[in-house]
């Protein structure tokens, strides 16, 4: 664990997803320039994950049966200690240096809130199936539809956001 507070928490929420999950924590610990806080909420997996996780020392694990995703989400949220949120589902990875990107975002400006990204969606052998590029949230479209920028590429800085 660390001294300080990590610079950015990862929320991952999990159930039986332990061949995702494990390509999805490598991509987290693969982040340099950049204390990161990776928080793994499992829905107590029968498919290795709990016995996994113990061998994983930097993980944070919380298992235990929940209602479903977002109380997972949630329930990590309220642990993360970092000043960068971020959700990242067991399917989703990080390119190398996405975090350090992020991070510098937030560094050079303190008005920035939050930070949407670009995403590459890949087939189960890596091939890649589409691009989608990140957009600043318009709340009227969001309002009347769904949130059009994917979870993984959205990070906030909760001590910034004012409700």
């Amino acid at each position: 664990m660390y001294l300080d507070a990590p610079d950015i928490s990862v929320i991952t929420p999990s159930l039986n997803m332990l061949p995702y999950l494990q390509r999805c924590s490598a991509s987290v610990a693969d982040q340099e320039g950049v204390s990161v806080e990776h928080i793994i909420v499992d829905g107590a997996s029968t498919d290795g994950t709990s016995d996994w996780l113990t061998t994983k020392g930097n993980l944070v694990s919380i298992v235990g049966r929940d209602s479903g995703m977002y109380e997972a989400v949630n329930r990590g949220l309220s642990d993360a200690r970092g000043g960068i949120l971020a959700y990242l589902n067991c399917d989703e990875q990080y390119l190398p240096g996405a975090l350090r990107a992020v991070k510098s975002v937030f560094d050079a400006d303190t008005d920035v809130h939050m930070v949407f990204g670009d995403s590459l969606i890949v087939g189960r052998d890596g091939t890649m199936i589409a691009y989608r590029k990140g957009y600043a949230p318009r709340w009227h479209y969001i309002q009347v539809s769904h949130l059009y920028n994917l979870s993984c590429s959205f990070l906030l800085s909760p001590s910034r956001v004012t409700i």
